[in-house]
């Protein structure tokens, strides 16, 4: 393949597989969903209790 060729990982385009485009966009999360849900929960009652 030449330099000038497309290549799927060069494109910046939204993928067409939902659940693909979800994996993209929360790439860089770290964290599980319960604890992001904890960390959640916490501020609000933390955030209620002002």
């Amino acid at each position: 393949m030449s330099s000038s060729e497309w290549r799927p990982e060069d494109d910046d385009r939204p993928s067409e597989d939902p659940l693909e485009a979800l994996r993209d966009e929360f790439e860089d999360v770290k964290k599980t969903a319960e604890e992001l849900r904890d960390g959640a929960r916490d501020a609000a009652i933390d955030e209620a209790g002002r």
